[in-house]
This record gives structure tokens, sequence and C-alpha cells, in this order.
């Protein structure tokens, strides 16, 4: 008696309310009208159903195409069935991975992002394959337009550092060059023209160094000496040049494990023109005698220093860096793409010790 008054308020729900009617509904309601594309397949790849959104990505249109084979309906997706039946696809439901296709429709293209999944019976047999694709074609041209903005960050900055690697190459030299020049001129209003031959002489070498250092730089572009070389040897060499073109006493003091530290290249390279500046800028404006190089290890961090006995530097320009020219803006800018910080300690007539702690 229960069996059949249950019976018959399931049969009356049923033809009362069209239950039997509620997935038809909500099939016409959500897959009939997603933005996602749809497309079942039988085993054999014969289309069952494709949804409106699905027609339009592969430009069908209203046409009945149940029954037609996948592939030739859609040949986009012929690689996809072909991973499935060898087994090698990778973009089922179950698998974060996924696909892409790129399909052209009436002369643009588009990109989708494409899941399948088998629908499978009791027995685990297949019954059918259910495609989903997504229309990610915004998604990758702001990729696109991602990747060619970083190439021209990196293509800028690649040229800002050959213009800063020219600068500290060849500007020291270059500087020297003209303070000869003017040298030379004071010389022959003198009318010392002894002087003026040795003067010249020098200016010759120098414009021979530049030469020189300008073919070194571009070896060091084509094969990177900065990340062989001992950072030790490279600051010597580094400063070599400028202690003869302005008589300077040179003294090194390295710690003696300074060449067992791991340094990267790019951060001796920093260190070197960094130590290049400063002692230009000693050279060309101090009026000191003798620069004292080296490094220092304590506090878990290893300290970088460059010292003089010059005439000092001005406490406000070392406060106040809107004061400081581009040869201390630039030192400073160095020491930050280290990750590290620079320091200037400095009095009037009591030399200068510019640190860098990294």
């Amino acid at each position: 008696m229960v069996f059949t008054v249950s019976a018959a308020i399931i049969s009356w729900g049923i033809f009362r309310y069209k239950l039997f009617k509620l997935v038809p509904v909500a099939r016409s309601r959500v897959i009939e009208r997603m933005g996602t594309g749809v497309v079942v397949a039988d085993p054999q790849w014969r289309v069952v159903d494709i949804n409106p959104a699905a027609r339009r990505m592969f430009d069908i249109g209203d046409k009945d195409i149940s029954g037609e084979l996948l592939s030739r309906r859609v040949p986009e997706l012929e690689k996809v069935l072909e991973d499935i039946e060898t087994g090698s696809g990778e973009g089922h439901l179950e698998d974060p991975s996924q696909r892409e296709l790129e399909i052209l429709n009436n002369g643009r293209g588009f990109f989708y992002r494409v899941y399948e999944s088998p629908i499978m019976d009791h027995w685990g047999r297949t019954l059918a394959w259910v495609f989903i694709l997504t229309d990610v074609t915004k998604l990758k041209k702001a990729q696109v337009e991602i990747e060619s903005k970083n190439r021209e960050l990196t293509a800028r900055q690649e040229r800002d550092r050959l213009a800063q690697d020219l600068h500290d190459n060849l500007g020291q030299i270059l500087s020297f060059a003209s303070i000869q020049t003017q040298t030379i001129q004071r010389e022959l209003k003198r009318g010392n023209s002894e002087r003026v031959e040795e003067y010249l002489q020098r200016l010759r070498e120098i414009v021979q160094e530049a030469h020189s250092s300008l073919r070194q730089h571009v070896y060091n572009i084509k094969n990177d000496k900065y990340e062989t070389y001992p950072f030790s040897e490279l600051i010597k060499e580094m400063v070599t040049t400028l202690r003869e073109d302005a008589g300077l006493e040179l003294e090194f003091f390295f710690c003696p494990d300074v060449d067992k530290m791991f340094l990267p290249g790019e951060e001796k390279k920093q260190l070197c023109y960094l130590t290049q500046e400063a002692v230009g800028n000693i050279a060309a404006h101090a009026q000191a005698s003798r620069v004292s190089v080296g490094t220092r290890q304590g506090d878990g961090k290893c300290e970088f220093f460059i010292e003089d006995d010059g005439r000092g530097i001005d406490p406000r320009v070392i406060a106040d860096e809107k004061l400081q020219g581009a040869g201390l803006s630039g030192m400073r800018e160095r020491a930050r793409r280290l990750g590290g910080e620079m320091k200037i300690a400095a009095s009037p007539g009591e030399g200068t010790r510019v640190r860098v702690f990294f």
C-alpha cells in the first residue's frame, strides 16, 4: 500500500510538474547560453552535440552536423584526437595541463584552450568524449604584448648598460686627454717647447690607450672576463692606468680570501667601474697623492673601500644627494645595483673615504 501511494505521488509529480523536462531545460539555459564551447563526440569521433558557442568558434553556423566526423568538420582538433588514440593526451579535465588551438575565423586568428574528458559507463567503457573550449584570445594577445614590452625593456636596459660601460671605459681616459690639452696650451703660451713635446707624446699615448680601451670593451662584451678573472686582479688592472696618468701612489689591501668569495660577474664589473669612477674623480678634483683600495669583512658583510689623502668633500654635498655630481650619483647607483649601500665620509682637507657594503 505504501509503495502504491509513493508511486502515485511520484507519477503525479512527473506529469504535473514535467520533471522529465528539467534536464533539457537546464541544458538549454546553461549549455546553450554559455560562452564556453562544448562539443560531444562518440568513441568513433562522430559529432553527437555542439553548443552555439562552439559553432561560432568553428564558423559552423546553424547546419546540423550530428553524425559527421569531428576531424572533418573541425580539422584543428585532429591532433587532439590523435593524441587521445595514442594515449599521449594531456588535456583531461582531471589534469591541470591543457592545449591551445589557433583557429582562423573570417580572416582573424583566435586562440582557444581545450580540455577533453571521457564519459564512462559502469564497466569503464567510453561512451563519449566531451571537449570544452575557452576563448583565450585576449589573454594570448596580452601575453604577446607583455613579451614585446619585456623585450623592449631588456633592449633599452642593454643600451643603457652599454652606454654606461662606454662612459666608464672611455670617459676617464678622454678626461685626462682634455687635461693634457689644457696643459699643452699653457706651456705653448710660456714658449716651453720641450714640455709641449713631452705632453704631446703623452697625449698620443692617451689616444692610443682610448683606442685599446674601446677594443677591450668590445672584447669584454663578447667574452665576459668578469665571470672568470679574480676580483682583486680586475680591480688592480682597472685602476693601474689611472694611477699612471694622475701620478697617484696606489695601495691595495685585499682580504686573503677575497678571491675565494663567490661574486657574480655582474657584481665584480659594477665594483670595478665604481672604483674607476672614484679614482678618476680623485685624480681630477681631490689633489691627492695617495689612494688606498681594498676590502674588509665583518658583521656578516663585506666592505669595499676607496680612500684618499686629498682635500676632501664639503659635508653639505655628502648629506644632500641633489648637490652631488654625476660621478657620485653614478657610484651610488652602481652600489644599489649590487643590492648594497654606499657611504661617504669626508672632511675638508682630511681626505675622503668611500665604503660599499654588500
